[in-house]
């Protein structure tokens, strides 16, 4: 064999092998090692493997296993931190699937964007997007209950706040309890002197709004609202104005005096004995312990000084004045409020009856007089009371005998230069 002829033949037979390595290369499915790395990763998934579909998406198969978390636990509590037992998890990336109760450990799920499902009553279901990476262990706490804080106003029709209004909330669409009491125990908040109130309930999900005031609910949400962490977060509130009674007391030009100036509002007393009946009257002639222990000298003192002064006869001068006063009150009639005017000898009275009569007593000082002329309210609009006081007595004091003088109240309604607002709950 010539040296040209070797030389060809070596050539040759390194295309030849060349070829052969190219054509073996190029078929990744016969290599064993690749094979054999692709079964222990489908092997590690155990029995999550009906559960969860083991993904070749990787573009270099050598990377496989880097596709995976080494570990992935989910843990479910409420928000006090213990831990939920009957919550039912499960998570989901395209068509794989992982599930589990109470919480979860998952060997090896595949690495990226999961939506973890937790659901438990009576909490709202919740779901997130949880991110689990390569090469690493991942821990999900879930807190179930999380509060969710509400700010929000009340107004009434007339646009004017509402304030030291109960704002209640009852889960789903519970009924809305009528006790006060019961308000209490629900998740709540106290408007403040402009209207305005924070409430912050025990987790998010659906709840059902109620505004309570003076024992009666005011306005009731018809539809409960869902919580979520987009919202909604204000809430206003616009429950129907009150009946309003606006009392004004007017002195002659150049007689107005600094006395105090009160006003007694009457019902009818059979209507008041039905609705309000009187507790009765109970009186002992029991001396109080003055030995309790408990109480400091000065305690004593005006403990004994009011036994004394009860137990003390009334005086011809007192019972005098006191069947003086008495005969301000219509026969048949009983009070249902009484107050002193502001300095600008103003009172506004609220909720008062509809369709009902109400008749008047006015104080100045010792003074005392009837008041003719009575006041009907309708739901709207508010009713003005003028009362027209004669100058005051020199001396301040009550004639010393007959009847009363009497004063004239002039009753007009007072025309509102808006319109009503319409009831009703506007979310934000």
């Amino acid at each position: 064999m010539t040296r040209s002829t070797l030389t060809a033949s070596v050539l040759a037979l390194l295309a030849a092998l060349g070829l052969w390595w190219t054509l073996h290369r190029e078929a990744p499915g016969d290599d064993p090692l690749q094979g054999a790395n692709v079964a222990a990763t489908r092997a590690d998934v155990g029995g999550n493997a009906a559960l969860m579909e083991v993904s070749g998406s990787s573009a270099d198969p050598r990377h496989a296993l880097t596709a995976h978390a080494s570990l992935w636990t989910v843990e479910v509590v409420d928000n006090k931190g213990q831990a939920v037992p009957e919550a039912s998890v499960r998570a989901q990336m395209g068509e794989a699937v992982l599930a589990g109760t109470g919480g979860a450990t998952w060997p090896e799920p595949a690495a990226g964007t999961w939506t973890l499902t937790v659901e438990a009553a009576p909490f709202p279901t919740w779901q997130r997007a949880v991110i689990v990476l390569a090469e690493r262990p991942t821990v999900t706490r879930i807190v179930l209950g999380e509060p969710h804080t509400l700010e929000g106003r009340v107004r009434d029709s007339y646009g004017d706040p509402r304030r030291y209004h109960i704002i209640g909330f009852v889960p789903d669409n519970g009924p809305v309890p009528t006790s006060p009491t019961e308000w209490m125990k629900l998740p709540n908040g106290r408007t403040d002197a402009s209207g305005h109130f924070m409430a912050q309930l025990p987790h998010r999900g659906r709840w059902r709004a109620f505004v309570g005031f003076s024992g009666k609910v005011m306005y009731e949400d018809p539809q409960p609202v869902e919580f979520t962490d987009a919202g909604p977060f204000q809430v206003e509130f616009v429950v129907q104005a009150p009946t309003r009674l606006l009392i004004e007391a007017h002195e002659p030009p150049g007689a107005t005096t600094e006395l105090p100036i009160g006003v007694s509002v009457y019902r009818s007393a059979a209507i008041l004995d039905l609705e309000r009946p009187l507790p009765p009257q109970l009186r002992s002639d029991a001396a109080p312990d003055l030995d309790d222990p408990t109480l400091d000298e000065e305690m004593r003192e005006e403990m004994r000084a009011a036994w004394e002064h009860e137990r003390a006869p009334m005086s011809d001068s007192d019972r005098a004045a006191l069947a003086y006063r008495a005969l301000v009150v219509p026969d048949g009639w009983r009070m249902d409020r009484s107050s002193i005017l502001d300095a600008q000898r103003r009172l506004l009275l609220e909720f008062l009856p509809v369709d009902e009569e109400l008749r008047f007593a006015v104080s100045r000082g010792a003074e005392v007089f009837r008041v003719d002329g009575s006041a009907w309210l309708s739901a709207s609009p508010p009713v003005r009371v003028r009362i027209d006081l004669p100058a005051a007595n020199a001396s301040g004091a009550a004639p010393p005998a007959g009847p009363p003088p009497v004063v004239h109240a002039t009753i007009t309604p007072v025309q509102l230069p808006r319109a009503p607002l319409p009831v009703g709950a506007t979310w934000y």
